[in-house]
């Protein structure tokens, strides 16, 4: 089965490109914890019976935590981390192990891409999945490290990136240098090509 995992579905901003029938994908499945953004995912998913909505999200454990601005571009579980247009509102969101929804949902013989953004927690989720093995079950990821914008904590993606090349793992791509391919057009035109050249290699 050919499976895409939009870990940080936001307002649908993937879906809505990634649900194209010339992907090919059999199932979507969508990880959203905050609950106001699901009508926008709704809209989108429309009568699509391959995509899977889920409110919540991933981190290491399962908990509940506080998310900030949630609504926003840029709502985190960080307090610390700056958005755009801050609302100054918190959400409890739930959230569960990564690793343990990997082993008990996914295959070893699926075929899995995915897209992670998730306003900072990209560590924490990534190192549960190497940890634990998961990892193994992606063919490749998309990841935006927006640990980058968390005062203090920017030295984890130069970590990241570090354990990626000791393990030898180089299925993942930085969206950042995806995008930047495409600088200048509509944002919605880069979303296309974006995954245009990542799955269909044109």
């Amino acid at each position: 089965m050919k499976i895409f995992l939009d870990i940080g579905a936001h307002h649908g901003e993937t879906l809505s490109v990634i649900q194209q029938s010339k992907y090919g994908f059999d199932r979507i499945y969508c990880f959203e914890p905050i609950k106001s953004n699901h009508q926008h995912l709704n809209k989108i998913r429309g009568s699509n019976e391959k995509v899977i909505l889920n409110d919540f999200g991933f981190l290491s454990e399962m908990c509940e935590k506080q998310v900030y601005n949630p609504g926003t571009t840029g709502a985190s579980v960080f307090k610390e981390k700056p958005v755009a247009n801050p609302n100054s509102k918190i959400e409890i969101c739930k959230f569960i192990k990564v690793s343990e929804w990997f082993k008990n949902n996914l295959n070893k013989d699926d075929d899995i891409l995915g897209k992670i953004n998730i306003e900072g927690a990209e560590i924490e989720v990534l190192n549960d999945l190497l940890d634990s093995g998961e990892y193994s079950k992606f063919r490749k990821v998309i990841i935006t490290f927006d640990v980058l914008k968390i005062p203090g904590k920017e030295y984890l993606r130069n970590e990241m990136l570090t354990r990626f090349s000791k393990e030898g793992i180089s299925n993942f791509s930085v969206f950042r240098n995806l995008r930047d391919k495409f600088k200048g057009l509509p944002e919605t035109i880069i979303m296309n090509k974006v995954y245009d050249k990542w799955i269909l290699e044109v």
